[in-house]
């Protein structure tokens, strides 16, 4: 038979359908693709009958050839077929795990693990849910933190066909998860009704098991940072990471003769641009002493009211900015004043830290060790070694100035974060009798020499976010809540025109497609006839 012959024939069939494929997929078609195809097919196919292709159709060997091809056909339809039943039950019961991703977003957070192992009653999770609602991802991510305890458990329920159940539950839309107890206190229970994520659910269990949270106070008036703030500068996704973990947050303005409240389990006072008054520091020195818990994070060239609060804890804050020039990506104009932190002390709050923290104008923070008040220190987080601690800023922010360390810097390592532990120190009544006029610290305070490193910008870049929320939880003896959060990806995105696009679409999904399957069907039907 004539080879030549076979191929036109197969060739016209393969370009007819992928003439079909490219008109029903390409809404524009500039190139008319599709219309090329058509034309070739027809000439093809012309050629084919033409040349004998009606006779060659009706033979009786090509019949039986084609008896084969179907026969082959529906074997390997099948075979594809049970490959793909075997995947979905894989998929569905999980017999296989494997996330591919950089940042291990299908991973469930260490944090999440935590919260799961410390449950110690069975715990239910009803999702009411239209039919068709629930989003698959969130599906998936609901049923891999059911499977990760042995005290939760799931069930997706329609509330059209369990009207009875939503009345009793108090359900009132669609798309609500609700946390019970199995047994036990039937009327405590927690709803969840957007934002559905893996913090939320673990936020959730949290406010079940534990009830309402801790409260933090952040101290306002003195132009600092805006909580509520949407902008770059503004710490609105502090304030939802920090209610994220449970945690009640309210403002506090001082003013002139007020203390810091008694509910406070800790304060946070960030980089005040106005000084603070007399009355306010001394209230907030008088928390301190008496054994409350702060988060200070202090900023260069403001005021120097957070070193001063630091200072009777054993920690100075240095006047200077530290410069590190080897973090070249971050480093703004010729100056490295951005400095990306990869070397943390052993403590609680950096344990399992694996990659860097981006700090932003920060300031050398020290343990005096000669300090004479009762606690321990521990320096939290260090710049590379050829970094150091500018003291001469009027030099530093010069136009065109070159910057080297002198005399009186801080040569690198240099800290840059410190936490005070005085809860394991003498009593707070045995002290003041030995030495009324220096009480010891008996709370926990961390001590940031940067503020902008948690700025809407910033925080969540690295281990920025949970380098704070690790410390803040620390400081309010919320151990399990210290661990790292859940990821998200990082996208990486090219932008290509809509000309780029098409010809990738064209080449990638019809053309090289295309001239494998004529390759390979021409290779098959040679052989065999």
């Amino acid at each position: 038979m004539n080879k030549r012959l076979q191929f036109s024939g197969i060739a016209a069939l393969v370009l007819l359908v992928f003439g079909l494929l490219a008109q029903a997929l390409i809404v524009e078609d500039p190139m008319h693709v599709s219309a090329i195809h058509f034309v070739a097919a027809a000439l093809l196919l012309v050629v084919f009958l033409a040349s004998g292709g009606a006779q060659l159709l009706r033979s009786r060997e090509v019949r039986l050839r084609a008896g084969f091809g179907a026969s082959v056909t529906l074997y390997s339809g099948l075979f594809v077929g049970l490959l793909a039943l075997v995947n979905f039950l894989a998929l569905k019961n999980e017999f296989f795990k494997y996330d591919s991703t950089e940042q291990k977003v299908y991973t469930l957070a260490p944090q999440t693990e935590k919260v799961l192992d410390s449950l110690d009653q069975d715990i239910i999770m009803r999702g009411f849910f239209l039919a068709g609602q629930l989003d698959l991802n969130v599906e998936d991510l609901i049923r891999r933190i059911a499977a990760a305890s042995d005290k939760l458990s799931w069930k997706l329920i329609d509330p059209e066909k369990e009207p009875t159940l939503v009345e009793s539950l108090g359900i009132n839309q669609s798309g609500t998860i609700h946390f019970s107890f199995k047994e036990g206190d039937s009327k405590k229970s927690v709803k969840l009704t957007r934002d559905i994520s893996e913090q939320e659910i673990v936020n959730s269990l949290l406010k079940l098991t534990k009830g309402s949270g801790k409260k933090v106070y952040y101290l306002t008036g003195h132009g600092e940072p805006d909580i509520d703030g949407s902008g770059e500068q503004g710490y609105l996704f502090l304030k939802e990471s920090i209610e994220g973990e449970n945690i009640t947050l309210e403002k506090l303005a001082l003013g002139e003769g007020a203390a810091v409240p008694q509910d406070a389990d800790s304060v946070i006072v960030s980089a005040p641009e106005r000084p603070l008054l007399d009355s306010e520091r001394k209230a907030l020195a008088a928390y301190l002493r008496g054994g409350g818990s702060a988060v200070l994070l202090h900023e260069p060239r403001r005021t120097d009211d957070i070193a001063k609060l630091a200072q009777p804890l054993g920690i100075s804050i240095g006047a200077d900015v530290v410069v590190d020039q080897v973090v070249r990506l971050f480093a703004g104009p010729s100056l490295g004043v951005q400095p990306m932190v990869t070397t943390y002390g052993k403590h609680a709050i950096t344990e399992d830290f694996t990659e860097g923290t981006l700090f932003s104008l920060v300031s050398s923070v020290r343990s005096e060790q000669e300090a004479e008040v009762p606690g321990s220190r521990t320096e939290l987080a260090r710049t590379s070694d050829k970094s150091w601690a500018e003291s001469n800023l009027d030099l530093l922010f010069a136009e065109e100035a070159e910057a080297a360390p002198e005399v009186n810097d801080i040569r690198g390592p240099v800290s840059v974060a410190v936490a005070y532990d005085g809860s394991n120190a003498p009593s707070a009544k045995a002290e003041e009798d030995a030495q009324p006029e220096k009480p010891p610290y008996g709370g926990r305070v961390v001590v940031f020499g940067d503020a902008d490193f948690v700025t809407n910008i910033l925080i969540r870049q690295l281990f920025n976010r949970d380098f704070f929320l690790n410390a803040l939880n620390w400081t309010l003896g919320e151990e399990e809540q210290v661990s790292i959060r859940e990821r998200s990806l990082r996208g990486s995105t090219k932008g290509v025109t809509a000309e780029q696009f098409s010809t990738l679409f064209l080449l990638t999904s019809v053309l090289f497609p295309e001239l494998l399957l004529i390759i390979g069907l021409s290779i098959w039907w040679a052989r065999r006839i």
